[in-house]
């Protein structure tokens, strides 16, 4: 479920680029929240340390361009913040 709901998401931010700062920035937290909870499981020995992988190929591998994306989206987003607040 909740793939499919990342899913709708990342669609809405392909569609409306210049916009899509705060839904990326949404995954990106899960994309780091993720991994710190597979080492919450893997030192508390519940998972195995082979499930790492599950992280690299899910949620590591994906920082960078999520990084960047939030990076270049930023400054529309700030822009827009401020023309809502004058409004």
């Amino acid at each position: 479920m909740v793939v499919g709901l990342y899913g709708i998401i990342y669609l809405e931010i392909a569609r409306a680029p210049e916009r899509g700062w705060l839904l990326a920035a949404v995954g990106f937290t899960g994309k780091v929240l993720g991994p710190i909870g597979l080492v919450q499981l893997i030192l508390s020995g519940s998972w195995p340390a082979s499930t790492a992988i599950l992280s690299i190929t899910n949620d590591l591998i994906w920082w960078i361009p999520f990084a960047i994306y939030l990076y270049d989206a930023w400054p529309f987003f700030k822009s827009e913040l401020t023309v809502r607040r004058e409004a």
